[in-house]
């Protein structure tokens, strides 16, 4: 078979046949499929402690903004084999109306669950440095639970991410 013009041939990828061996591919794939499928994602869900109360503001143009960070606990192990305790901070933003219910329902030592986009954003500091900041674009919070001592919000209510009904 000869591949057409703009195709890409595909023979030497490897896929599992119907015995779960591995076996050569005789596909053909045009260049306009390649590329469709070469987008990239950076995608990040956590599940962490807010360290603060989210922080609520409006922008001129009317846009809800809600900023706060969330501590993501981790066990590592020292090079002399010792297990240690370690807490990763990432900064999150949340837009519009998903910001305001964040705004609304989050406070410092709830258990969350946030999935977004990972945004590389640059800015220059006081001393005209540029500096870069990595922060999660929350497309979903959900209030997993209140730390120890407090109340449960009324299984009723919905979720952050959620609209009421």
């Amino acid at each position: 078979m000869t591949p057409s013009p703009g195709a890409i041939d595909n023979n030497r990828w490897h896929r599992r046949g119907p015995a779960g061996r591995l076996r050569r591919t005789t596909e053909m794939h045009t260049r306009e499929e390649y590329t469709m499928s070469s987008r990239g994602m950076a995608k990040a869900q956590l599940i962490g402690y807010l360290g603060r109360d989210a922080h609520l503001q409006y922008l001129p143009s009317g846009t809800a903004r809600a900023t706060f960070r969330v501590a993501v606990n981790r066990r590592e192990r020292a090079a002399d084999g010792d297990w240690s305790d370690a807490t990763d901070w990432y900064g999150v933003v949340a837009w519009d109306r998903l910001a305001e219910r964040c705004g609304e329902q989050l406070t410092k030592g709830l258990k969350v669950w946030v999935e977004g986009q990972l945004v590389i954003r640059t800015y220059q500091d006081k001393q005209g440095q540029e500096r870069m900041i990595v922060e999660i674009v929350a497309q979903d919070v959900i209030l997993l639970g209140a730390p120890s001592g407090r109340g449960v919000s009324p299984p009723d209510q919905p979720a952050v991410g959620e609209a009421a009904t």
